[in-house]
Order: C-alpha cells, then structure tokens, then sequence
C-alpha cells in the first residue's frame, strides 16, 4: 500500500509566530524547551554551534542550553518610547503602540490609544506647525527592488523614528521597503536565476515547469474567486495576487535539503527569508511530473479539506487546530510570495518533495492575501513594476 504523507512549515523566525510544538525536559528542566520538532535533528547536525543565535533561543532543551542553578534574566525592557527634538516629549506607554497603530487601532480604538500611544497615533502637537511627510505615491520599490513593499502607508515615517530596530518583528516583515530589508543578496529577494538557467541537476525543463504552471494556476483560481472553502462557498478573490516565477538559486536550497533524505524542515538560517513545504510517498522512484502533481495537489486541497474563512487571516487559531493543518495552502497562495524552486529526491525509501518559496509567507496574524476584485490595470497591483494580466487575475512582477 502506498502511504502518502503532506507536512507543513512552521516558520519559527519571528516572535510573531506562535508555534505548535513545544517539547520540554522533565524535572529540573521542566522549563527547558525546544519550539520546533526538527531541533533534535538540527541539534545532531551541530547547528547549535553553526547557527547559535537561533537555535539557542529555540532549541534550548537539544542544545543542553538551560541553566538550572540560575533564575534566567528578564528580556530587557525598551528605554525609549518617546520621540526626539521638539517631539522628545511625545510618548508609547507600550513597546507595540507601533504595532497596533499599524493595524488601525487609533482609529479603531481611538479613547485608549490616544492616551497611550500618542507617539505612534501622531496626536502630539509640538509648537511649531509640523510639516507632512511627503506621501508615498508607491508602497514598492523601482528596479530590482520592484517586489521589495511597504504594506502599511506609516511605514516611511514609522522608519525615521527608528522603529525598524526598535520593533523589528513587525517592522521587517510589514515596511520591508522602508527599513531596506530587501537586500538583494538574498535568495528570496535578488534577482532570479529563471527556469532556463537552472543546472542540469536531475530536474528537467519539463519538470520544474509543472511546478511553476501548477502553483500559478492554483493562484489564479484563488485571484479569480474559484477556489471551494471548507467553512462554506469560496475562497474571497485576490486583489493583488502575484505570479510566481521559477527561482534556480532557489531551486538549489531545496536540492540542498532534499537529498538528505529525512523528512524534517531544513534549518531556517539555510534558506533565509524562505518558506518551505515538504511531501513524500513511500512509493518509489515515483516520475517527477506525477510527484509534482501529487505533492501540489495535495498542499492545495487542504482549502477544501478543512478551510479558511472569508476572514482570510492566518490566526493562531487556524495554524494550531488538531489535525487539520493549513500550512501548505497559505504558503503556496501567500499574496507577496512569487518566487518558486522544487526538487524531486528519489530516496532509498521513499520519494521526496521540497518546496521553497521566497520572500516567505505564513505569518500569523496577517492577511494571506489582500481580498478584492482581480486586478484589470497595472495600477490595480500597486507594485513599482507589475503588470496585470486579466485573465489570469495575476499581477506580474517585471
């Protein structure tokens, strides 16, 4: 009998997100935990030493990390909440003021947020009339940073007053543009290496194609509104959908991964800023047009399987849900995802996918993409360089 399995990524990079897996030690080191279920792997691997930053933070119980004759510190506490110059006196009474008056909050909830998050909301008068930050007629770059985004209208200011060291975790992932976190020697963000580049590696033209055209088309199913939802009638339609194109460089992080033939997340400082989603068959040598079917597939049709909402917001809620996973499908339709690179490994036991994609997506608390009419002019995209293409209801970075 042929046993298929899908698995999803937890991508554990930002505080933002929760995750699902916690294992911890016992007795003494009942507090010591690691956040993701590949550490022990990663830990034998010696990326304790190799990537300590991140695998001490999360991986404490693998890396034998925890202390257990000492209190462990307290995270230090922001010094400054307040602005500088004439506006030295204009303050956050709470480190995620800029966070939630990014989500609205001072209109939403204007009684509590003005009288504590003046700094952020921009209610202090100083005594001279202050002049408008000129107003960002793009939210994305020109050139190779076209797909380099602010998704917030603030970000520009928010940036000039230090909030993307001040409050990185959103700041990085939501200002992109503003905080130049784009940088172009980044798999996920430089320019790509396309389809009709990638090395001679096992993977054929054919192959990398079906990848690419079977991603795009589940996309554009979502763009155009057509795609069944669990809870009920269809996925909302995709104002800005992106189109993907194939990424070689990509593609080489997932070979990276795939031939070592154990089936775990690779660790996440090898594939910077991407996301990652992973399928295996134990049937074997299984033809790698069928695995691409296969694997896609079956990432997509957790939509019809166990839903979304017409919400559209990745929550804590729905990534955590028991045995339903969703993972996949939000990876794959992630609006500002649009870069792609697979690899099929014929393993001594099995036939395995991996898939990367790049910039990453699956942020909780974040729309997956932005709900709206499909685009019918290049304006409708509002990316530097995009094109629309109405009929597929993709917009194309150029």
């Amino acid at each position: 009998m042929t046993a298929i399995t899908a698995y999803s990524v937890l991508l554990a990079v930002s505080s933002s997100v929760v995750t699902a897996y916690l294992n911890c030690g016992k007795g003494a080191e009942s507090n010591c935990c690691d956040k993701h279920e590949s550490c022990s792997y990663w830990a034998g691997i010696k990326e304790c030493k190799k990537n300590p930053k991140w695998m001490l933070s999360n991986c404490q119980l693998a890396c034998r990390a925890c202390k257990t004759d000492s209190v462990p510190s307290r995270p230090s506490t922001q010094t400054s909440l307040c602005g500088v110059g004439d506006k030295s006196s204009c303050c956050d009474k709470h480190k995620s003021c800029a966070h939630w008056a990014a989500n609205n909050e001072c209109k939403k909830n204007p009684k509590w947020m003005l009288a504590n998050c003046q700094r952020s909301c921009e209610v202090c008068k100083t005594d001279s009339v202050a002049t408008k930050a000129p107003t960002q007629t793009s939210l994305c770059g020109t050139g190779d940073k076209s797909g380099c985004c602010d998704k917030v209208e603030h970000c520009a200011l928010w940036a000039r007053n230090n909030q993307c060291k001040s409050n990185p975790n959103y700041m990085l992932r939501n200002c992109q543009l503003s905080c130049n976190a784009c940088s172009t020697d980044s798999i996920a963000t430089k320019p790509s290496r396309t389809l009709e580049s990638c090395s001679d590696n096992g993977m054929t033209r054919e192959q990398r194609q079906k990848f690419l055209d079977m991603h795009n088309n589940y996309r554009s199913m979502v763009a155009k509104g057509q795609a069944k939802d669990a809870y009920g009638g269809n996925a909302p339609r995709a104002a800005r959908m992106k189109k993907m194109v194939y990424d070689c460089d990509i593609e080489e992080s997932a070979m990276r991964h795939a031939k070592r033939c154990y089936f775990a997340h690779s660790p996440a400082h090898e594939r910077e800023n991407l996301g990652e989603n992973l399928y295996y068959t134990s049937e074997l040598r299984v033809d790698k047009i069928q695995a691409a079917e296969q694997s896609i597939k079956a990432w997509f049709d957790e939509l019809a399987q166990y839903g979304v909402g017409q919400e559209n917001v990745l929550t804590e809620q729905l990534w955590n849900r028991p045995r339903t996973q969703i993972g996949h499908y939000t990876q794959m339709v992630w609006q500002d995802t649009y870069k792609l690179g697979c690899y099929v490994e014929w393993c001594s036991s099995m036939t395995y996918v991996v898939c990367q994609y790049g910039p990453k997506g699956n942020w909780l608390g974040d729309l997956i993409y932005e709900k709206g009419n499909s685009c019918t002019t290049d304006a409708d995209c509002k990316c530097g360089n995009c094109k629309c293409s109405k009929e597929e209801a993709l917009c194309i970075v150029q």
